[in-house]
C-alpha cells in the first residue's frame, strides 16, 4: 500500500515495527531493526510489570500480536513433525475487524498448530462466535483457542448471551478479557484515552458473568508502557495530566497496570 501527497507516493506507514510516520523516503521505508528495538520494548514492558510491587503472587504474563500483516506472517510460517507452526509468536490473535470466519486471517489462524485467540467485540453476535469457535478450533482442543472479549462497559450486557451459545456449541475455549479497546473514547480536544475505572468495572463483570455459567476468566489482554506514559486516566491522572502524541493506542503506565491485574486477580478469586 502507498500513500500520495502533493504529487509525492511513498510507501504507506505501517506501524512502528515497520516504518516511521514521518512522510519523506528515510522514515518510510521498511527498517528490520526496528523488530529488534520492539522485542526490546516488549521485554522491558514486561520486566516492568511483573516486578511491580503487590501484584498477586503466580500470575503469569506474556507479550502476543495480532497476526494482521499476512505477508509478514506468512513468511514465519515452519514445519515441524508434519504441523504448521507461526514462528513470530508463542500466540496470535485475529483482531475484531478481520474474524471473518471465510476470511484469509481466519484462514491463517486455523492453519497453524500454535494456541490462538479471537478478538470479539461489540459488533459481534452469538452465531457470529460460535461460528468462529467451529472454524478455529474444530478438534475440540482444550487451550487451543482463547476469546479475547472487548465488548466494552456500555456493552458489556451483550457478553450473556455470547457465552451461552459457546456453550451450547459444545466448543472447548479460554475465556480473556481486554479491558481496553473496548472503552476507548475521544475526549472534546480529539484525543484518544481510556479510563481505568471502566477497564476495572468491566474486568470485574466479565469474571462474574463467567463464574454465574461454570466459566473462569484466564486472564487479561492489555497494552503497557515500560516507563510512566500519561496516556490513560485514572491511579492519579486526570484528562488534564495526559500528553504525548500517541503513534497508537492509549497504554497504562505500569502502576496503573498493577492495579487492574490486581483487581483481576480478586474478580478471579471471587466466589
Amino acid at each position: 500500500q502507498t500513500d500520495t501527497r502533493d504529487g509525492v507516493t511513498l510507501p504507506s506507514y505501517a506501524g512502528d515495527l515497520v516504518n516511521g510516520r514521518a512522510f519523506d523516503a528515510v522514515s518510510r521505508k521498511p527498517n528490520p531493526a526496528r523488530l529488534a528495538w520492539a522485542y526490546d520494548e516488549a521485554r522491558r514492558t514486561l520486566v516492568a510489570v511483573r516486578g511491580a510491587k503487590d501484584v498477586h503472587a503466580g500470575l503469569r504474563m506474556y507479550s502476543s500480536h495480532e497476526a494482521l500483516h499476512l505477508a509478514w506472517e506468512g513468511a514465519q510460517l515452519r514445519k515441524h513433525n508434519g504441523a504448521l507452526y507461526l514462528q513470530s509468536a508463542h500466540t496470535v490473535w485475529v483482531g475484531d475487524k478481520s474474524r471473518d470466519p471465510s476470511g484469509a486471517h481466519v484462514a491463517l489462524a486455523a492453519s497453524i498448530a500454535n494456541p490462538v485467540g479471537v478478538k470479539v467485540g461489540p459488533a459481534a453476535t452469538p452465531s457470529d462466535v460460535v461460528a468462529l469457535v467451529r472454524e478455529l478450533n474444530p478438534a475440540n482442543m482444550p487451550g487451543r483457542l482463547t476469546l479475547i472479549l472487548r465488548l466494552g462497559l456500555s456493552r458489556a450486557h451483550q457478553l450473556e448471551a455470547i457465552v451461552s451459545a459457546v456453550r451450547a456449541s459444545g466448543v472447548a475455549v479460554l475465556w480473556m478479557c481486554d479491558p481496553m479497546h473496548g472503552n476507548t473514547r475521544v475526549n472534546a480536544a480529539g484525543r484518544k484515552l481510556r479510563a481505568l475505572d471502566d477497564m476495572i468495572a468491566e474486568c470485574r463483570h466479565v469474571a462474574g458473568v463467567l463464574r454465574a455459567s461454570g466459566e473462569r476468566l484466564s486472564g487479561l489482554h492489555l497494552e503497557v508502557a515500560h516507563n510512566d506514559v500519561a496516556e490513560c486516566v485514572g491511579a492519579g491522572l486526570s484528562e488534564s495530566d495526559l500528553h504525548g502524541d500517541l503513534a497508537c493506542d492509549p497504554r497504562l503506565n505500569p502502576r496503573q497496570a498493577e492495579l487492574l491485574v490486581r483487581a483481576f486477580a480478586d474478580a478471579v478469586a471471587e466466589r
